[in-house]
Parts: C-alpha cells; structure tokens; sequence
C-alpha cells in the first residue's frame, strides 16, 4: 500500500463515501496559456455516505482522545488513524479535516527495517513520529482558514440521546455527564432502556480489595455503584481477585465518573509489550492513551529537579518504567505530571 493509496482510500471517507482517484497533475501549460493537458477527474460513490460518516465520527475520536493525540491541530474538526506494524517497520498517519487530507507513512525504503533502537532514536510508532508530520504539515496549511464541521448526509441516519457508556436509552438514574447524542444509522439505534444504574449510590464506597471479582462486583451493585473492571499484573494475588480500588475504601464517588468504582483484577497473563510514550502529553491525554492499551496508571504530582518552568500545568515530563521498555501487560506505569501554579 502506498501514501498515495492511502489517502485515495480516505479521501472517500471524508467525503461521505465519494471516491475520488489521486493524481498528481492538474493542468500543464505552455508560457503563452495553451493548454497542452487538463486532468479529467473521475470520481464514484464507494460506500454508503451514512457508512461514511459514522466512520468519521469513530476517527474523531481516536485525535481527540486515542492513539493520534500528538496530530490534534487546535479547534479544528479532525478524524485521523494511526497504524504500527508488528515489526515496527511502518508507521502510519492518515488524517483528514474537511478541507485538507494527507498520509504519512514513515519506513526504510531500501525494505523491512524495524525501527527500534539503536537504529532509531527511539521505537517508532503511529501516533509519534507519523502523527507529528502530520500536524506539521497541516498547521501550516489551515492556518487563518474558516472550518466549517464535516459534511452530514440528509438520509440514513437518526439522532438520539444515549448513555454513552452502556449504549442504552437513559435512565432517570443515569448521570447527565454520561447522556451525549449519538447519530446512528437508521435502524440500528438503541431502541431499549437503561437497566442500570437502578438509583444513585447510597454509601460510601466499600473496601472490595481482596475479594473475588464476582463477590465484589455484586457488593458494589447492591450499594448503588456502577463498577469499572481493569486487569492488572500481580504477584501477590491469585487470578481474579481484586487487588487495588478507586476510590479507595470509605471514599465517595461523583456524577463526573457516573458514579462507577474503578477496580483492578490480578490476570495470570504472561504476555509483553512495549510502553507506550506519553511523554509531554497531558495527563487526561497519557492517562486514557495508557488504561486504553491495558496499564495501569498512578499519576504523581510534582516537578523535575531542575523545575517545572518548561512544563504547562498538567503535563506529563516524566514515566516509568521507560517508554517503550518491554514489560508483562497490565503493569503498573507510574506518570510525573506538572502541578498547577
């Protein structure tokens, strides 16, 4: 697959499913304004505009809040994704605004090199390297430009309000921070309401740490809390029992978390990745890139000791373990954040 091919494929998806084949010349002229060729432009619907546009909307997302954080041009609509082979010896960017599209691929040309130390600075991934091209690129071009959102189709698809984290027609117990509008297509719409949450919760949060996941999630339930289950390496604890909380026991959730518990399960996973590198990210942005790719996150407040004064307030300037050191999955990662001032 080349870039070219690449952003062809989501040209199409930026334009409610309209293909519009690449080319690189438009027009050649002579010195005196005769035209010797002009490019006859060939476009066909490829897929549905709603198929289409849906799709743009899950790509916002991943700029906003996934793996393309670090291509996030500000106050501009944006859908993007990122690709890293195995190997780490292709990384992509493709991202796309309602006016402006480009692929980003980054690789050794002369074949398959994976890009890790000490070839490469650092282990080369989507959204790092790729990513920062991209906005580089598009910076630049959009600027003092007006953006209008991306295209709607007129048919196909509904609006409806939903909790966002069950996918289910709200409740009058559901928390007004969860209730968003979602577009779908037509007929596939939630059409069911909520069964959960069944009231707001009615305690302080219970001490869950050590019981088994089944146990703990029914005594959560039966005061009121929603729970949010995550694994986590451990060694101290056999598979399935809950090993850490948040918050933590006798604390009190709020509407801004739809009142859920946060609780870590040990796995016997013997698997290994890379860390992810978040790095200057913010920490909402290193925090939900991290618990996304199955870590475990314990943010730390405070300042290098040469001083915060080149951080904003919030950023993360320091991780460990490393970024991209190898570790068993579901370990803990521990982010230095930049306090406020």
């Amino acid at each position: 697959v080349t870039p070219v091919a690449m952003a062809g494929a989501y040209g199409a998806l930026a334009d409610l499913g309209r293909y519009h084949e690449p080319y690189l010349i438009e027009r050649i002229e002579t010195a005196a304004g005769e035209v010797l060729y002009e490019h006859d432009r060939r476009s066909y619907q490829a897929l549905d505009a709603s198929v289409a546009f849906v799709i743009t909307q899950a790509l916002q997302e991943v700029v906003r809040r996934g793996t393309g954080v670090r291509a996030q041009v500000a106050d501009l609509p944006q859908a993007g994704k990122t690709g890293t082979s195995q190997d780490s010896a292709d990384a992509w960017f493709v991202g796309y605004t309602p006016t402006f599209l480009a692929a980003v691929w980054v690789g050794f040309p002369e074949g398959r090199v994976p890009m890790v130390p000490p070839v490469t600075s650092e282990v080369v991934e989507g959204g790092r390297w790729p990513a920062q091209i991209w906005k580089a690129l598009a910076e630049p071009a959009l600027e003092g430009l007006e953006h209008d959102g991306f295209p709607v189709p007129e048919v196909d698809l509904v609006t409806v309000e939903v909790d966002v984290e069950r996918n289910c027609l709200p409740n009058p117990y559901t928390p007004a921070e969860l209730i968003a509008e979602r577009s779908y297509l037509v007929g596939t719409e939630p059409t069911e309401r909520c069964k959960e949450p069944t009231g707001p919760p009615i305690d302080d949060v219970p001490d869950v740490v050590g019981l088994p996941l089944e146990v703990a999630e029914r005594l959560l339930s039966d005061k009121g809390f929603l729970t949010d289950v995550r694994a986590i390496a451990s060694d101290l604890y056999p598979p399935g029992i809950i090993t850490r909380q948040r918050p933590a026991a006798g604390g009190t959730t709020s509407a801004d978390d739809g009142h859920a518990v946060v609780i870590w399960v040990s796995t016997n996973s013997r698997g290994r990745s890379a860390v992810p590198d978040v790095l200057e990210l913010d920490q909402e942005q290193a925090t939900t890139l991290l618990e996304s790719a199955g870590w475990v996150v314990e943010p730390v407040l405070g300042c290098p000791s040469e001083g915060c004064d080149g951080y904003a307030p919030g950023q993360v300037w320091g991780q460990t373990p490393d970024p991209h050191e190898v570790l068993q999955d579901h370990s803990v990662v521990r982010i230095f954040v930049a306090p406020p001032r």
